[in-house]
Order: structure tokens, then C-alpha cells, then sequence
């Protein structure tokens, strides 16, 4: 599918400002667990294929893009702590206009295991 020049203009609806200051911000977490009995194997895939879908198809800037993974040490490891972290600090730096937690464009993404995980409102 194509993207004409014309589809991503701002409508008479849409705000100037509102459309100007926009950015979409992304979290995606990998965890495929290395060396554990729980190892697995593409959740680092599908964090980079998500990236890549989000940058070619939904517009993203990769700066905007927050990657933690497990098997390179390049990047920031997914503990919880720091998972909980980079979602507080995107949302503090997010701003009126900010593409976060609103369809179609998805701001966190977890590859890995799930298992429940109690947040706190402050």
C-alpha cells in the first residue's frame, strides 16, 4: 500500500499546532531470556521487526524509539525496574498532541514470558 502526500496532510479539523508539535514515542521490549531454562528464541526479532514497522509504515522517527533487549549489552537490559522507568519517563516527556497509547499506532510492545506485574499510580 502507498502513501499519498495528499492522505497525510492535516484536515481542516486538525489543529495546526496540535499537528506540528505531534510525536509518536515507542517502548519495545525483548526478553529472550539467554542461558535461563526459560530461553526463547524471537522475542529480539520481533522487537526489531516492530521497529522497522513502525519507522516504514506508521511514520515513526527511530529517535523517538526506546529498545531494551536482552542479548546485546549495547542496550539497556528489560528488567522490571527499568521497564517501569522507560514508561514513566515516556510518559513524563510526552506533551499535548503525543502519540502514545492511541490506535493505530502502539507505543509499548513486549516480546518475552508474561507474568503479572502490580503498577503504581503516583
Amino acid at each position: 500500500r502507498t502513501r499519498s502526500a495528499a492522505s497525510s496532510a492535516p484536515t481542516a479539523s486538525t489543529s495546526p499546532r496540535t499537528a506540528a508539535v505531534m510525536n509518536k514515542k515507542a517502548l519495545l521490549v525483548g526478553c529472550n531470556y539467554p542461558g535461563t531454562q526459560a530461553a526463547l528464541r524471537g522475542c529480539v526479532n520481533d522487537v526489531w521487526s516492530m521497529r522497522d514497522l513502525l519507522i516504514q509504515v506508521k511514520g515513526f522517527d527511530a529517535s523517538n524509539i526506546r529498545v531494551m533487549i536482552d542479548t546485546d549489552p549495547r542496550y539497556e537490559k528489560p528488567t522490571g525496574a527499568n521497564i517501569k522507568r522507560a514508561l514513566a519517563d515516556l510518559i513524563q516527556r510526552s506533551r499535548a498532541g503525543d502519540i502514545l497509547v492511541t490506535k493505530p499506532f502502539l507505543s509499548v510492545f513486549l516480546a518475552a514470558h508474561v507474568a503479572h506485574m502490580q503498577l503504581h499510580r503516583t
